[in-house]
């Protein structure tokens, strides 16, 4: 598990966010402060924690991963076409909430392989999360005999304070916790702002005391620390007898020079200007749009095999 990270996973994170950048630029409308908040994240987990074949997207055991903060959905297209689904192409990326693009707004499960759930409504993929880790439990307890673990699977999600004001996040995470569901890990992307402004506005829940008294194992991770979130990821596979909530500090929008870290990162189109700034701090060539060099896709894809 403790596989040292080089200079290519941050390169891959920040792909992750030129694409994101260019591809609600184009559409005009999205929400790029999510993905870009928590590539590194991504990166860990779709690179050394989560087991899944591209090329088999449906294999039964594999782990579940749920992007219940739905409106980030390029953060799950990127993580889909880098690691080689087929049906997430990169033109289908170009075409971010287009009409005839199966990239849509939100992701839709009928729509394309990798996507496990629609998460369109906040709270939605937080308590659809728990059903599929109930699955994996009572699965695992029909089927599997001593010695040989049929079923076997994790079932991880990115939620966002939205997420966790929605009442059905705290009936959903009050059940998990009574059936000590283990096998469930969620990413809260604790970034201090929402579509408004700061959660200051609206949101005042201590979410690390709120799960701890669902009975849920609570962990920290700093979310642009590869290191730090790896860490946190062992802790929570570690703990077998409650889900876990990891609180991921990040900065939304993070490498937007005048925009992270504020409302405006959240879901506005960045604008040329500053995608070039962001682009410069992030390495990445100015002059190309949809940049994917050789050798992160070639890392990406190696890990989704």
């Amino acid at each position: 598990m403790a596989t040292p990270f080089t200079a290519l996973d941050q390169r891959s994170a920040n792909i992750i966010r030129g694409l994101t950048l260019d591809a609600v630029q184009k559409a005009n409308s999205g929400h790029p402060g999510l993905p870009l908040g928590m590539a590194d994240v991504a990166v860990v987990l779709w690179t050394r924690v989560l087991k899944y074949n591209a090329g088999d997207p449906f294999w039964p055991d594999r782990d579940r991963f749920v992007l219940s903060a739905g409106h980030g959905s390029l953060l799950l297209y990127t993580l889909l076409h880098l690691t080689g689904y087929k049906e997430l192409t990169l033109d289908q990326i170009k075409r971010f909430r287009q009409y005839d693009s199966i990239a849509a707004g939100h992701p839709e499960v009928e729509l394309a392989a990798g996507i496990e759930t629609t998460t369109g409504p906040l709270g939605q993929g937080f308590a659809t999360g728990v059903g599929m880790a109930l699955a994996e439990r009572h699965l695992a307890a029909k089927f599997n005999r001593p010695g040989f673990d049929l079923v076997d699977h994790y079932t991880y999600a990115i939620c966002s304070d939205g997420d966790l004001m929605e009442g059905v996040s705290h009936e959903a995470a009050s059940l998990a916790g009574h059936l000590g569901l283990g096998k469930l890990i969620y990413f809260y992307d604790d970034n201090h702002i929402s579509i408004d402004g700061s959660t200051d506005l609206s949101y005042s829940d201590d979410a690390a005391k709120r799960f701890e008294g669902y009975g849920w194992h609570v962990v920290r991770a700093d979310g642009h620390d590869m290191v730090s979130v790896l860490d946190a990821l062992t802790a929570a596979q570690t703990e077998t007898t409650r889900p876990s909530l990891i609180i991921t500090r990040t900065i939304i929008g993070y490498g937007m020079p005048n925009r992270q870290g504020t409302q405006k990162a959240h879901s506005d189109p960045p604008g040329e200007e500053e995608i070039r700034l962001a682009k410069e701090r992030l390495g990445l060539p100015v002059d190309q749009q949809f940049y994917i060099p050789d050798d992160v896709l070639n890392y990406m894809r190696k890990a989704g095999e």
